[in-house]
């Protein structure tokens, strides 16, 4: 079934990764005894129609993740909306949006690529 066109100046209230954000809330949830605590906190600056703040902390076990600022963040990711979902169903990988542009990484380095690691093990959404 077709979907009713939405008027030009509404905008939708949550931004699609969102559901990423909620996925990532159970897989931490899930494999809490895998994820060792210290891996850091990550904020993830969500732009698009929806600009979104996501804290993802690692530090104690299981890992939070919740939609708001982070305080003194170990790492900061800036990605739109339409690049956090490809990356979300497998059709873009970190790297490539890093080498690309479309992701900016501020911060530790090295915490960040433990964070595409534990990400990467999360099953693809489908779309």
């Amino acid at each position: 079934t077709p979907k009713p066109k939405e008027a030009e100046d509404e905008k939708p209230k949550n931004a699609e990764s969102d559901l990423l954000f909620e996925k990532i809330k159970g897989h931490l949830k899930e494999h809490a005894d895998k994820i060792k605590p210290g891996k850091g906190i990550f904020q993830f600056n969500v732009t698009g129609d929806v600009p979104t703040n996501w804290r993802i902390d690692l530090n104690k076990s299981p890992g939070t993740v919740k939609k708001m600022k982070a305080k003194n963040p170990d790492v900061t990711l800036t990605i739109s909306d339409e690049h956090l979902m490809r990356l979300a169903r497998g059709k873009l990988n970190f790297q490539t949006a890093f080498i690309q542009g479309r992701l900016k990484v501020e911060g530790d380095n090295a915490k960040a690529m433990s964070l595409a690691k534990i990400i990467s093990k999360i099953p693809k959404l489908e779309g």
